[in-house]
């Protein structure tokens, strides 16, 4: 596994891989930030200073029949310009969303279509 597979297959990007687990059927990749550098997300400031992480997990698109999911250290940062502490920004996910942002496309291109099987043959681009 590496961090080029993760861009290709899920678009993540600035995130490096560091180990995939496989627990209770699912596949979950764990990946640490790159080097970029700390924005505010609320001003987008440079002009912060980190105050710890928090560990979230993120549902990606299924591998075969393994539910996969994205393990993310995500720094928290207090903005010495608007003063607010929050998380960074994450460039693949919504921020309130569990899920990457190619699940939730594939999702919406799924519902397009009222049957599974040709929302699945339309996603993989049979029909």
């Amino acid at each position: 596994m590496s961090t080029s597979f993760l861009y290709h297959a899920f678009g993540i990007r600035g995130y490096e891989y560091v180990h995939t687990r496989y627990e209770h059927g699912q596949t979950i990749f764990r990946v640490e930030s790159g080097k970029f550098r700390l924005r505010c997300s609320q001003c987008q400031s440079c002009q912060v200073t980190k105050k710890g992480h928090v560990l979230r997990q993120f549902r990606m698109e299924p591998i075969g029949i393994r539910p996969s999911f994205l393990e993310v250290p995500i720094q928290r940062v207090a903005c010495v310009k608007c003063g607010i502490t929050r998380q960074v920004k994450l460039p693949f996910a919504d921020a309130m969303s569990r899920q990457t942002g190619g699940r939730i496309e594939c999702r919406n291109a799924g519902a397009i279509c009222q049957d599974p099987d040709q929302s699945s043959g339309w996603h993989l681009g049979i029909l």
